[in-house]
């Protein structure tokens, strides 16, 4: 009998030691239950205020892209800024260009024959050299009548001559401008009726060759008052040595 009660102790000592094991186990989950309820309650509030604080972020949100709106609207003319500057830096650019095609086109009529339109219509003949005719030099009155004679000038004197009546209908006083810069006129494909367009054309290659004949044009029209200029400039000059003339002679 007796050594039953050390088995008995022993029994009655573990199932105190699980009793005491499962309620400290029974202690945390409801710890953790109480906590999961807290948690799940304080969620719930979140929650709650997160609507009400939704219809205000919504309002600030509005609040926001209206100000946005009106910062780029204010902004707007500045992302513009440098356009109108690139715009303004190329209406310079052209400008300066303009003007240093004007001066170069002077100094090269200041290299041109003075002969004149009305002049070579007459005889184109100067220095050995056919004016309608450039690179053409003869060395004797035999080569030049020859010349005079050969197709190849007729030829050119029909379309310097067609081309000088058409200047005539655009500008004023053409028969008394710089014959070469006329023959250098005559060049220019823009100018002269044989060349058409092709059959087939594309709008941009159509849009391209108008473009160009614009320029072309406008360069003529700079070669021409360039030359109207330079010619004003030389009577001046002649006019007032005539009158210096006058002055040492009295």
């Amino acid at each position: 009998m007796p050594p039953l009660l050390p088995w008995i102790a022993t029994d009655l000592i573990g199932t105190g030691i699980w009793l005491l094991l499962e309620l400290a186990s029974s202690q945390q989950m409801f710890k953790r239950v109480a906590k999961r309820a807290k948690r799940r309650e304080e969620a719930e509030k979140s929650g709650a205020i997160n609507d009400q604080l939704g219809i205000q972020d919504t309002d600030s949100d509005e609040s926001d892209s209206d100000q946005e709106s009106k910062q780029s609207s204010d902004e707007g003319p500045v992302k513009h800024q440098p356009l109108s500057k690139k715009r303004k830096r190329a209406e310079l650019e052209e400008q300066t260009s303009d003007e240093d095609e004007e001066s170069d086109a002077e100094e090269d009529l200041a290299a041109l024959s003075s002969m004149t339109v009305k002049e070579a219509l007459k005889s184109p003949l100067e220095d050995s050299s056919c004016i309608l005719c450039p690179g053409k030099q003869m060395k004797n009155p035999h080569m030049e009548q020859i010349h005079l004679q050969s197709g190849h000038h007729k030829r050119r004197l029909k379309r310097f001559e067609a081309l000088v009546e058409r200047l005539s209908s655009q500008f004023e006083d053409v028969y008394a401008d710089q014959a070469a810069l006329v023959v250098r006129l005559l060049e220019k494909p823009a100018i002269n009726d044989s060349t058409t367009p092709p059959a087939k054309e594309s709008n941009r290659a159509r849009k391209r060759r108008k473009t160009e004949e614009q320029k072309e044009k406008r360069k003529q029209k700079k070669e021409l008052t360039a030359a109207r200029k330079l010619r004003r400039t030389e009577k001046k000059k002649r006019k007032k040595a005539a009158q210096d003339d006058d002055q040492t002679k009295a």
